[in-house]
């Protein structure tokens, strides 16, 4: 891969899939100079080594797909949570396990 093919590489970031039926997961993703991710997974160790800038996403999630500055995209990985619950239970079982990054 030449360094023109892999600008940014986001390193072990919790992948948040926009499909609904994946389980978020830890992955290496890799953003063309395009923009456009050229890979999600772990097995591009010499792709990843020469990537123009690499950040740690390590207990960060990665929502791929778009860019929103106000959005509650975030809480799909957390489906059918608290549902049940009044505003200040809801906000226990969803807000600080995701500022915690837990489950």
């Amino acid at each position: 891969m030449t360094r023109t093919e892999s600008r940014l590489l986001f390193k072990n970031a919790l992948a948040i899939s926009v499909h609904s039926n994946q389980e978020p997961f830890i992955a290496d993703v890799l953003v063309s100079h395009e923009g456009v991710i050229s890979y999600i997974g772990h097995d591009k160790a010499e792709e990843a080594q020469n990537a123009d800038r690499v950040i740690d996403a390590t207990g960060k999630w990665l929502l791929p797909g778009f860019v929103s500055a106000r959005s509650h995209f975030w809480q799909s990985g957390f489906p059918g949570h608290a549902s049940d619950k009044t505003v200040n239970e809801w906000a226990e079982a969803i807000y600080f396990p995701a500022k915690n990054n837990r489950r």
